[in-house]
């Protein structure tokens, strides 16, 4: 199972290579790297975002994971990419509506409150099962300083890397987030501060508010 994982995980990384680093509007081809090529692996991964919660949410989470690490015979090491929840609740809706043709409605913004907030607790419980392999990066703080939390990210991977390749791929960060509550209209008093009041018992959400 572990080289069949692994051999999927590099094709996958391989096909999108070769399709030009394309993802929800972001190009992710860095300058000067290797992307879909190597000599030696030394670390392999990939992400699934929301769903990679929704499907640990699924599982006896401690069981799952070290049979990850049992399978794959590797130091297990888990991404936690932070964003304003009311961004996050903001762009699942307005995607709904506007790729998949769903109506913008309150009983949408509240599906995806409750949706948001399943995955936030999957998170909080996989960060106490395993305390030292979660990393948590917030995106404002990665897009305000990209090489900083770069350096980062290699320290808690134990990975050497140079200055030349976290300057490359600091090039591609955009340079703002997108406040995506701002264009998503049914955000009122109510809905806010049920939202609000829900996600602050997570200590990762506490610097946000809308």
């Amino acid at each position: 199972f572990r080289h069949q994982i692994y051999y999927f995980i590099l094709k996958n990384s391989q096909r999108h290579s070769k399709a030009g680093r394309y993802n929800s509007d972001y190009k992710y081809i860095v300058p000067n790297q290797w992307q879909g090529k190597y000599k030696n692996i030394i670390a392999i991964g990939d992400k699934k975002g929301g769903k990679s919660s929704f499907l640990l949410s699924q599982q006896n989470k401690s069981e799952f994971l070290r049979k990850i690490e049992r399978i794959s015979k590797a130091n297990l090491k888990i991404f936690h990419v932070i964003r304003n929840p009311f961004d996050n609740v903001s762009t699942m809706v307005l995607r709904q509506v506007n790729k998949n043709g769903k109506e913008l409605s309150d009983a949408l913004v509240q599906k995806k409150m409750n949706t948001f907030l399943s995955r936030a607790e999957t998170n909080a419980q996989i960060k106490e099962l395993l305390p030292n392999n979660v990393y948590n990066m917030h995106l404002e703080d990665f897009i305000a300083n990209p090489k900083k939390e770069l350096t980062k990210v290699f320290s808690f991977l134990e990975i050497e890397v140079s200055n030349d390749y976290l300057n490359d791929c600091a090039s591609i960060v955009w340079k703002k987030t997108n406040p995506s509550r701002h264009t998503m209209p049914l955000w009122n008093k109510k809905n806010k501060e049920r939202f609000y009041n829900s996600f602050q018992e997570y200590d990762f959400f506490k610097r946000y508010s809308f």
